[in-house]
């Protein structure tokens, strides 16, 4: 059954190909979102508080001491020039340009991607997807990035965008914030470190992990079911 399930998970991130899609969700701790600590800028120009800007040129990132392996992670941006990109770093090290996996949304490029930036120098693109014509017109965003020994979602405005199995070597284990080339706010900057223990499934049309605002909620699945009747 275990090995069953593998293959049908498997599938579904890779090719998004089984009859009832469900994404993974592991067990929390106990549903509470946690803002990140010390959060310090290590480019650019940052004003660090409940509210977030950032503002200049190239890649400005703002680093935490917060270190998870397996997590949710979401921030609002909200584009204060429409242009350049807003992004949430994850598996970072002490140099995230030198090692850090990013979920970023690009208005210049047109799209959305994970990529990461390698311990060598240079990006590396994981998974991308290309904006609608309506969302190009937006200029806030929900960005979150929920991942679990090596399955990694990417949602966008609550709706899984990029989807991906990487269990290459991680720089690092720290959260953080990039702005490129743009005057970006972030707000509602947290996180929820969450145990690979209790194995659950998501469908995508419903929900059983929902945000309101501070927590979310789930509903568990036993380890080895092959797919969610919820819908």
């Amino acid at each position: 059954m275990k090995k069953k399930f593998l293959v049908n998970l498997i599938s579904f991130l890779l090719l998004g190909a089984v009859a009832l899609p469900v994404i993974p969700v592991f067990g929390d701790n106990g549903g509470v979102m946690s803002a990140l600590s010390d959060l310090r800028a290590l480019g650019g120009t940052w004003n660090i508080g409940e509210t977030i800007t950032a503002r200049g040129s190239g890649d400005m990132f703002a680093l935490s001491d917060t270190e998870v392996s397996s997590f949710v992670f979401e921030a609002d941006a909200e584009f204060k020039t429409k242009s350049g990109a807003a992004s949430i770093v994850f598996y970072s090290g002490d140099t995230p340009s030198r090692g850090s996996y990013v979920a970023n949304i690009d208005l210049s490029a047109g799209n959305a991607r994970i990529f990461k930036f390698e311990s060598a120098g240079g990006a590396t693109t994981k998974g991308e997807y290309i904006l609608t014509s309506e969302q190009k017109r937006n200029s806030k965003f929900n960005l979150r990035v929920e991942s679990v020994n090596g399955y990694i979602v990417y949602y966008l405005d609550g709706q899984p965008i990029v989807r991906i199995y990487d269990t290459s070597a991680k720089p690092g284990n720290k959260l953080g914030l990039l702005d490129y080339n743009t005057s970006l706010e972030f707000t509602n900057v947290r996180y929820a470190e969450i145990a690979p223990t209790d194995l659950e499934l998501r469908s995508l049309t419903g929900g059983s992990v929902n945000f309101d605002g501070a927590s979310y909620s789930k509903t568990t699945v036993p380890y080895g079911t092959d797919r969610s009747e919820e819908h």
